[in-house]
């Protein structure tokens, strides 16, 4: 593990720069990945991980606001690693950059905690965004395979399913789906926080899901987003 001391330039920002862990197992990767986070501003790239246990230690140490993840590392892959921060630091959000394009590990993948999936092959205005989106707490998924993970829905057993939310829940589902904070639910459908925060508890007991990631994937695979 390479740890490296925070940008000068942030001791004059308004706002904490948000740090950053890069965890990749190929050192000119991590050098790009440093660089585009560097070029984007209001980021430090505080610590830089070559294993699944050099990771863990970073994020233990800096407690980063966001740890970018490749899911093959050496040691302890990236499903233990994407568990064992969220265990050890539940404010770290994860954004997984892979070349790994299978459905069902995507879907494993969101269902374990990560915040977001991108393809390292995506241009890289597309990775770019992809930081910003997560760091800023939204939730984001690779746009070519957001549309697969759609199509690969049953459509049958999907909307037998949604047929057991009422249309506000049906509502919530969605614009949870397509990233949107509480906050934004409750000005968007002119509600209490606390009332989406009900609603979110409620469809997530009926549909058996666990967390946001996987609340996010269904409702990809259902089909709402983008409806």
């Amino acid at each position: 593990m390479r740890t490296t001391r925070t940008n000068t330039a942030a001791v004059t920002r308004l706002q904490p720069a948000t740090r950053v862990v890069i965890c990749d197992d190929h050192v000119l990767i991590r050098a790009g990945l440093r660089s585009m986070v560097e070029g984007i501003g209001g980021m430090d790239v505080v610590a830089e991980a070559g294993t699944g246990q050099e990771a863990l230690a970073a994020v233990g140490q800096h407690r980063p606001e966001l740890l970018m993840l490749d899911l093959s590392m050496p040691v302890m892959n990236g499903s233990e690693i994407i568990r064992r921060v969220k265990q050890r630091s539940p404010g770290t959000r994860v954004l997984v950059m892979t070349m790994h394009r299978a459905l069902p590990r995507v879907q494993q993948v969101l269902a374990e905690g990560a915040d977001g999936y991108a393809l390292k092959s995506d241009p890289w205005d597309e990775l770019v965004f992809a930081v910003r989106h997560v760091s800023g707490g939204y939730r984001y998924i690779s746009p070519s395979l957001g549309c697969a993970l759609a199509d690969a829905a049953d459509d049958d057993q999907a909307a037998e399913l949604l047929d057991i939310l009422t249309p506000r829940e049906r509502q919530v589902l969605k614009l949870i789906g397509e990233g949107h904070r509480n906050s934004e639910i409750a000005r968007l459908l002119s509600i209490s926080v606390k009332t989406v925060e009900n609603h979110r508890t409620r469809l997530m007991r009926k549909l058996d899901l666990h967390n946001a990631a996987a609340v996010v994937a269904y409702a990809i695979n259902a089909g709402l987003v983008g409806e």
